[in-house]
C-alpha cells in the first residue's frame, strides 16, 4: 500500500522591527519615506512577504512577515539609516502556532529616557546598563569620556542604546548641556539619576576647605542645579522620575565624616522638599541611602588616616556591590505610575551604622 505524500509547508516568520529615530525632528519625514521605500524594495527582493503600516514621526513598531529567520537580519544589515546611526532596529521573532514565542516582555522603560551621571564607574555604570536592560535610552554623563564611550559600546552591543556625554555636573554650564543634549537626540527626559559625587573624608579641626566646597558643589549643589533643570521637560511630557544617590550618612552623622553628611543630610532635605513641590505634576523623587559600596569613592580620600580607616572597615565586611545599588535605582523607577517610591536604605548585613 503506498504511503499518500506528506504535504509541505511554509511556516512564516513573524517580525517586529522596533524602529528608535536618532535623527532630527526635522529629518523624521524624510527617514520614514526612505524606509517605505526600503521595505518596498525587500519585498521585491522576497525578504518580506508582508508588512504592517509604518509610524512615520518619532518611530514606532513593524510587523513584517517573513519567510526565513535570517532574512532579519538582513533588514537591519541593509538599512543603510542604521548603518549611519539614524534609525536603531530591535528586531524579535515570533513564530505563531507553534508555542515558541520569541517576542521579549514588555520592558518597563521602553520608549523612555534616562540621565545618569557619575557613569563611568561604580553605581553609575551599573545603573546605566540596569536602566538600558529594561529598554531606557540612556545619557552616560562623567568627566571621563573614555570610560563612557566604552560604557555605551558595551550597551549598544547587548541591544541597548546609550549616549556619552562629557561633563562636570558640578558646573552649572554643564548641566545645561547635558540636558540639551540628551533632549535633543532622544526627544524627552523621563528618569534623571543624580549619582555624581565625592566623600572627602576627615575630622573638621584637619580638613581641607577645598574638599568642603568640592563636595558642596557637586553632591548638593550639582544634584540641584540638574534636578531644576530636568523639571521642565519632564512637565512638558506628563511627568518624570527623579532619583538622588545620596548615603547611609543622610541619617548618621560620624565623626570625621561633618562635611560629607552635611551635604548628603542636605540634598535629601531637597528632595522631599522637591516631592512635595512637583507630586502634583505626576513628577516622581527618590533618595537612595547606600551603605558601604565597593566603588572608587574611597580612593579619592585626601586625608591619609581617614583614606586607611576606610579601607580597613571594608576589608572587615562584605560591601555591597555597584549592582545592589542599581537594583533598587531600578525597583523605584518601574514602579507602576501611581507608586513614588520615596526612599530605599540599603546596607550590607555586616554594616551596623
Amino acid at each position: 500500500m503506498e504511503r499518500a505524500p506528506r504535504a509541505s509547508y511554509r511556516v512564516a516568520m513573524i517580525a517586529l522591527v522596533v524602529i528608535t529615530y536618532t535623527a532630527p525632528m526635522d529629518r523624521v519625514e524624510a527617514v520614514a519615506d526612505a524606509h517605505r521605500a526600503y521595505l518596498k524594495r525587500l519585498k521585491g527582493e522576497g525578504k518580506v512577504l508582508s508588512s504592517g503600516p509604518f509610524a512615520p514621526r518619532t518611530g514606532g513598531a513593524v510587523l513584517l512577515s517573513i519567510a526565513r529567520e535570517e532574512d532579519a537580519s538582513a533588514i537591519v544589515a541593509e538599512d543603510p539609516y542604521h548603518l549611519e546611526g539614524v534609525a536603531r532596529h530591535e528586531v524579535h521573532l515570533w513564530a505563531p502556532g507553534f508555542g515558541a514565542e520569541l517576542l521579549p516582555r514588555a520592558r518597563p522603560l521602553d520608549g523612555k529616557t534616562a540621565i545618569v551621571t557619575g557613569a563611568s564607574s561604580g553605581i553609575g555604570e551599573a545603573t546605566a546598563r540596569a536602566l538600558a536592560r529594561e529598554g531606557a535610552r540612556v545619557a552616560v554623563v562623567a568627566r571621563r569620556k573614555d570610560r563612557l564611550d566604552a560604557l555605551v559600546a558595551s550597551i549598544g552591543a547587548q541591544g541597548g542604546l546609550a549616549l556619552a556625554i562629557a561633563a562636570d555636573v558640578s558646573r552649572d554650564a554643564d548641566v545645561g548641556v547635558m540636558i540639551d543634549a540628551t533632549v535633543s537626540a532622544f526627544g524627552r527626559l523621563d528618569v534623571l539619576v543624580n549619582n555624581a559625587g565625592v566623600m572627602l573624608l576627615a575630622p573638621v579641626a584637619e580638613a581641607r576647605e577645598e574638599d568642603w566646597r568640592r563636595m558642596v558643589e557637586l553632591n548638593l549643589l550639582g544634584a540641584m542645579v540638574a534636578s531644576k533643570a530636568a523639571l521642565p521637560h519632564m512637565k512638558r511630557i506628563g511627568g518624570g522620575h527623579i532619583v538622588t544617590v545620596a548615603s547611609v550618612a543622610a541619617r548618621v552623622a560620624n565623626p570625621s565624616a561633618a562635611a560629607y553628611a552635611a551635604t548628603k543630610f542636605g540634598i535629601a532635605a531637597f528632595c522631599e522638599s522637591l516631592r512635595r513641590e512637583v507630586y502634583k505634576d505626576k513628577i516622581r523623587v527618590t533618595v537612595i541611602e547606600p551603605g558601604l559600596v565597593a566603588t572608587e569613592l574611597g580612593e579619592h580620600i585626601t586625608h591619609p588616616g581617614m583614606k586607611a580607616s576606610v579601607a580597613e572597615r571594608a576589608a572587615a565586611m562584605t560591601p555591597l556591590a555597584a549592582e545592589d545599588v542599581a537594583a533598587a535605582i531600578t525597583y523605584a523607577v518601574t514602579q507602576p505610575a501611581h507608586v513614588n517610591v520615596n526612599e530605599i536604605l540599603v546596607r550590607p548585613t555586616d554594616q551596623e551604622r
